[in-house]
């Protein structure tokens, strides 16, 4: 099978996947060299070249998982220097590749096989390539491979054109080679002045530095918060990155400070995953995600029924309403899909289906009767009944929350 790579013409896909990867699983230096001969081989499509390129990274440690079945397959381990000298001139040569899939897929290799040599280029690439993912991938090969080079790495990156870059040398500021006063004073400004994006990465960056070193600068943050002047998009990053500097002091100040901003204990611990997430992150999580939200709602023509349809929610609910219809499902009952018990000023219990609701009224559903108008001044207590929805705060964590309530807050259209 794997030889395949070496005399057929076809495209397909799936044909060329199974012979990477029997190449791989042979283990041959003939298998070897004919991945390195079909990564160069420019009439090849640019997207299995890349694969090829992956699986090379791979080839002195291979998963355990098939890479085309995902079938147990076992441990391998070959000697790393073989492939390393083997393979290096031929991935260095792909980093001037036209395709981008190509050159993404030989720093990430170079990254891996720590091909120290290509030091040089990959320092070029971030200084020139045109795609912000070169860069990105290249600056990150360079401080894997812990390169001398890596402050000006860094310094570059944080002075890039696009922020995908900056965010990316923002994570590794402190790798470089300056005093520990100046990384703070360079964190604090972007998170005073820059993009949210690195504001984010900037706090979380903050929170890994020495405490006697950034005490001062949490202290101010915590301020503003407390002014109700902090972002809400950085919020969550805040937290975090209070965790991370270990500091009791300030852990506790901003329990204090965030149980202030509001009486609901779940909302304040949950407020910033308001703002500030990814909608394309969320996406993935509403799909595919371990929630799964599509098995009970519906969105366009996809979906279940067991939970209200989705189109259309980011216009009928609040961001907040979103949020807490995530962490506490029980809170509110959406028309039609949940429980609601009623004791009334006469004396009569009124339970069923909650159908609707207004500022001044709600409409009640008790088994086959016709739908019940009662008035809320006539209502003395009110029971929801526990939401078969699962709360989603036990599942995800608050940025994956965050993403997704970022996704939802998007579906506008009915």
């Amino acid at each position: 099978m794997g030889n395949l790579l070496k005399t057929t013409h076809f495209t397909n896909e799936a044909l060329i996947r199974r012979a990477i990867n029997a190449n791989l699983r042979v283990g041959t230096d003939a298998a070897l060299q004919a991945l390195l001969d079909y990564a160069v081989n420019e009439r090849m499509p640019a997207k299995m070249r890349a694969e090829a390129i992956e699986t090379i990274s791979t080839w002195s440690k291979p998963s355990v998982l098939d890479r085309v079945d995902g079938r147990y397959r076992g441990a391998v381990n070959k000697n790393p220097m073989l492939v390393t000298t083997k393979a290096s001139a031929s991935i260095m040569q792909l980093l001037g590749n036209k395709e981008l899939e190509v050159r993404v897929s030989a720093v990430r290799a170079i990254r891996k096989l720590g091909i120290v040599k290509a030091s040089p280029t990959l320092l070029g690439l971030l200084k020139s390539d045109q795609q912000a993912l070169v860069r990105a991938e290249s600056l990150k090969a360079l401080a894997a491979m812990q390169d001398g080079q890596i402050s000006e790495a860094i310094k570059v990156a944080i002075a890039d054109k696009d922020k995908t870059v900056r965010v990316a040398g923002l994570e590794l500021i402190g790798k470089m080679n300056i005093p520990k006063e100046l990384m703070v004073s360079l964190l604090l400004d972007v998170i005073n002045t820059k993009t949210v994006p690195e504001k984010q990465q900037s706090l979380l960056t903050l929170g890994k530095l020495p405490i006697a070193n950034t005490l001062q600068g949490f202290e101010g943050l915590l301020q503003k918060m407390e002014k109700g002047q902090f972002p809400p998009d950085i919020q969550l990053e805040l937290a975090e990155a209070i965790d991370s500097s270990h500091s009791a002091a300030l852990k506790a100040k901003y329990k204090k400070i965030s149980a202030t901003l509001s009486p609901d204990v779940l909302a304040a611990e949950y407020a910033g995953s308001l703002y500030g997430g990814e909608p394309e992150m969320g996406r993935r999580l509403f799909y595919y995600g371990k929630v799964q939200c599509m098995r009970c709602h519906s969105y366009g023509d996809i979906g279940g029924n067991a939970g209200p349809r989705l189109n259309g929610v980011g216009k009928r609910l609040t961001r907040q309403l979103i949020l807490e219809s995530l962490i506490n499902p029980s809170a509110k009952l959406a028309p039609g899909f949940g429980v609601v018990t009623l004791t009334l000023k006469n004396g009569k219990t009124v339970a069923g289906i909650l159908e609707g609701e207004n500022s001044s009224s709600l409409t009640v559903k008790e088994g086959n009767q016709p739908n019940e108008l009662i008035q809320k001044e006539q209502i003395v207590k009110r029971v929801n009944g526990a939401s078969s929805m699962p709360e989603i705060k036990n599942m995800l964590s608050k940025k994956e929350i965050r993403d997704l309530v970022s996704f939802l807050a998007t579906l506008k259209e009915d």
